[in-house]
């Protein structure tokens, strides 16, 4: 069934392209989910990933294939259809600013459309894509230089992907959770981040896990667009923080952030409620 699928999508595209060489996607219904596990039960021959090789062999002038992704484990069917001969692109999704961020950082992401935007009320949401939006050239540019990463929340991975490109140390949550005991900071992700995991389809909250996405953009300089995060002093020391604003869709320079705003230099916080912006200096003592 993949097969012959592939074949017909493949014979539309050959002649859509014929008149306009656009690129062309297919936008594909995942499986096997949670009460759908047989073939069948979900749109099997489709471009499932159990099924891309067979896609990808069948219909070779499709560009890409695209997930509509309503799994709770987003990372994982990012990972499954971000591939060399396949980049990841997100036609249909619920809405996350984490998710967006995270799979802007972490898999390149070309496009990520939550489903229904026009019913959503989420003023993170529209923050975040006025940001994104405003910081592709940079992201762009140090993309291809394997200098653009995701940190987020309940991924320790990432947690260590960060504090070792960076010397410093990231954690979740306010400042007091931050400078808390290791025991009682831990207990406080966990509570955070319970609730997404048991959401249930059509129910989801809005989520609110910390998250970072950050941009090397020199050997002592960061730019990092986050939420729920702080960031403290560990092998590198924290310079300068910089506020960056936006302004009509263009980035402007905001407050150099000194003294209470900082802790006097020992960590910077970007607010759970909002998607925020900083530019930041780093050093290191010899």
């Amino acid at each position: 069934m993949a097969w012959h699928y592939a074949r017909a999508i493949e014979a539309i595209a050959v002649a859509g392209k014929a008149e306009l060489p656009l690129p062309m996607f297919t936008n594909g219904w995942l499986g096997p989910v949670a009460n759908m596990v047989e073939p069948g039960q979900y749109p099997s021959g489709g471009p499932v990933a159990g099924m891309l090789d067979v896609w990808r062999a069948g219909a070779p002038k499709v560009d890409f294939f695209a997930p509509n992704v309503y799994s709770p484990d987003f990372d994982g069917v990012c990972a499954q259809y971000a591939r060399p001969d396949n980049p990841l692109f997100i036609p249909e999704t619920y809405p996350s600013v984490p998710n967006l961020f995270w799979a802007i950082g972490r898999y390149a992401v070309l496009g990520y459309s939550p489903f229904g935007i026009d019913g959503i009320s989420d003023e993170a949401l529209g923050s975040a894509y006025q940001i994104a939006g405003a910081l592709a050239p940079e992201i762009l540019k140090y993309q291809a230089q394997g200098k653009v990463m995701a940190v987020i929340q309940g991924n320790d991975g990432s947690v260590k992907e960060f504090e070792d490109a960076t010397g410093l140390t990231i954690k979740f949550g306010d400042v007091r959770a931050a400078m808390a005991p290791p025991s009682a900071a831990k207990t406080e992700e966990k509570k955070d981040a319970a609730p997404q995991a048991a959401a249930a389809f059509g129910q989801r909250p809005k989520d609110t896990r910390g998250f970072a996405l950050v941009i090397r953009t020199a050997p002592n300089e960061l730019v990092v667009v986050g939420s729920g995060v702080v960031i403290l002093n560990a092998k590198a020391r924290l310079g300068t923080i910089d506020e960056v604003v936006f302004e009509k869709g263009q980035q402007a320079p905001g407050r150099r952030m000194n003294g209470d705003e900082t802790f006097s230099g020992n960590l910077f916080a970007l607010d759970a409620n909002r998607v925020e912006v900083r530019k930041v200096g780093t050093y290191t003592l010899h």
